[in-house]
């Protein structure tokens, strides 16, 4: 049985959804789900943030759906005056591609950060599983089923098995600024993500020389090693495995 959804202002997480609710909700936001084609702006707003809550207590999206439809103190406190379908919010979000999305999300947040005077950067690089709201334990999905619907197996340590998409997260040490995102379907090994997310990072001439890039043992190889000191010019502080030589890191120069 599932936990409900009840509103509590006292919360530190319920007053930090709100908070992003509000800015959500900015004329400044709508500008930009404007900007990033993301339209009717209404409809976005409601969904993105339905797909917020989700996220916030790791649930469902048609489980929080069938919440707000439940609670009407919930919605009152939350701000909905409709709450759509949850099949409307996936065809909604299967509109736009994860170029659009990741844009608007990069663009969003960064409008929250000053400006700082740019020296030599830190930048933190991890990656975390996005699993699919579907009912797969009760349904037999087959590969070319999920193929057409453009839908991955994948497994992780943590979740096992499982439908979805791996997101690569690139932020500012010193600020918790996103600075680049991937999202890949399935679950490609971080280690094979390195040098694409460095690429990234390089086109948008967001690292330069001598900066500084840690990442966790998943994405140790004596190639990433090599490619983030002569290719890049980084340094790469990623964290190495037991059984990892310092030798064999160093003959590679």
């Amino acid at each position: 049985m599932k936990i409900p959804i009840i509103y509590d202002e006292k919360d530190p997480k319920w007053i930090l959804l709100l908070n992003i609710f509000k800015i959500i909700d900015s004329r400044k936001i709508h500008q930009e789900f404007t900007r990033n084609g993301i339209k009717p702006v209404k409809k976005g707003v409601v969904n993105f943030k339905i797909v917020l809550m989700s996220m916030f207590f790791a649930s469902d999206i048609s489980y929080v759906v069938s919440e707000l439809k439940r609670s009407h103190e919930l919605r009152k406190s939350l701000g909905f005056n409709q709450v759509p379908e949850s099949n409307q919010i996936y065809e909604f979000l299967a509109r736009f591609n994860q170029n659009q999305i990741l844009e608007f999300v990069i663009k969003t947040l960064n409008k929250e950060f000053k400006p700082i005077k740019r020296g030599k950067r830190t930048v933190l690089i991890d990656g975390t599983d996005i699993q699919v709201d579907m009912n797969w334990n009760k349904q037999n999905y087959t590969k070319k089923f999920l193929e057409k619907k453009g839908l991955y197996w994948a497994k992780s340590a943590s979740k096992g098995f499982y439908i979805g998409f791996k997101l690569t997260l690139a932020l500012d040490y010193h600020t918790g600024q996103p600075l680049t995102m991937l999202i890949h379907k399935g679950s490609k090994h971080d280690s094979e993500l390195f040098p694409e997310i460095m690429e990234k990072l390089r086109k948008r001439r967001i690292i330069r020389n001598k900066d500084i890039i840690i990442a966790d043992k998943g994405y140790i190889s004596f190639n990433n090693y090599r490619e983030g000191i002569l290719k890049y010019k980084i340094v790469p502080l990623i964290f190495p495995k037991e059984n990892m030589k310092i030798n064999k890191i160093l003959s590679q120069f």
